[in-house]
């Protein structure tokens, strides 16, 4: 009897092991993170299909700005003027930064817009330990949105957009109570639903049981970090949102389930619009099909009065 129990609490202490060990791998900062040098890029080669947009990122003159998060933590993003009425705001990817989105910058800047980029807690030249997924983020941009609200004016027209763990931030963000009524609509590509079902799915491509150590870690990420997986939920936030959504999901995405696509549009309490991009992996649909992948944000912003 002895034995058993002893084996039995070994399991356990495996099972805690191993999910501790999950919430230090994907939730805890890079050892890399913060650091300029990770903004130093390779020359850009002329055959990139992107070359000028982003040869035009590296040179256009840019502004360094600040916040403290409501919890303490300094934030920092990356400004563009346009001496505009517009600013887009732009959410970038897990372990990514906020200049890794200059392709996309250099869309909207053309339409006219001030463009924002922030540095999530925990990524690029921002502070912070842990990884928020969006959840603790959204209460970023709320921060961000008001800074460009103060700094600029409140006349300010702003867009919200973001790829990967950047959709599903501007998707919680959308649906926050206290968000602004600048803030006039909504660009998610490839947003999760929530991190729960993310983690899920990923667990299942490995083909592992999730169950105990997803909800082990779940519980572990509430205690260290603040939040839970179910918590960090898109869904949750779309069924407040009131603003207009573009939703931009690749058919081949296998990292964020093309099946989600249709799970947060159901979501949605405001009006949705959408682009399917057929042969797109998972945050390339720019890339795949760059020419639908404008037409569709240009008509989302002509609809929404956000463009002329």
């Amino acid at each position: 009897m002895i034995y058993l129990f002893i084996i039995l609490v070994g399991i356990i202490v495996i099972i805690i092991i191993l999910s501790l060990l999950l919430v230090i791998k994907v939730q805890f900062r890079s050892k890399n993170d913060g650091s300029d040098e990770r903004r130093l890029q390779p020359a850009i080669s002329s055959t990139d299909y992107f070359f000028k947009e982003k040869t035009w990122f590296r040179n256009v003159p840019k502004e360094v700005w600040h916040l403290i998060s409501e919890d303490g933590i300094k934030l920092q993003a990356t400004f563009i003027n346009h001496n505009s009425t517009k600013t887009a705001i732009l959410a970038h990817g897990y372990r990514q930064d906020g200049d890794q989105n200059g392709k996309v910058a250099a869309l909207f800047y053309n339409m006219e817009y001030n463009i924002l980029m922030p540095d999530d807690r925990g990524h690029g030249n921002s502070h912070g330990r842990y990884i928020g997924f969006g959840w603790q983020d959204r209460k970023d941009y709320l921060s961000w949105i008001t800074q460009v609200i103060n700094q600029l004016g409140s006349n300010q027209s702003i867009i919200l957009w973001g790829v990967s763990m950047g959709g599903a931030t501007v998707l919680m963000t959308s649906g926050d109570l206290n968000l602004p009524t600048q803030v006039k609509g909504v660009i998610a590509d490839c947003g999760f639903t929530s991190l729960e079902a993310e983690l899920k799915f990923q667990f299942s491509l490995r083909q592992i049981p999730s169950f105990p150590v997803l909800n082990i870690a779940s519980f572990l990420s509430k205690v260290l970090i603040g939040y839970s997986y179910p918590e960090a939920s898109s869904m949750t936030q779309l069924s407040n949102n009131k603003l207009p959504i573009l939703f931009i999901h690749g058919a081949k995405d296998k990292f964020v389930p093309f099946s989600m696509l249709n799970e947060v549009i159901n979501s949605n309490a405001g009006t949705s619009q959408w682009l399917v991009v057929s042969n797109a992996t998972h945050a390339n649909a720019f890339r795949t099909d760059p020419i639908a992948y404008t037409s569709a944000v240009r008509k989302f912003l002509f609809n929404i009065n956000m463009l002329k």
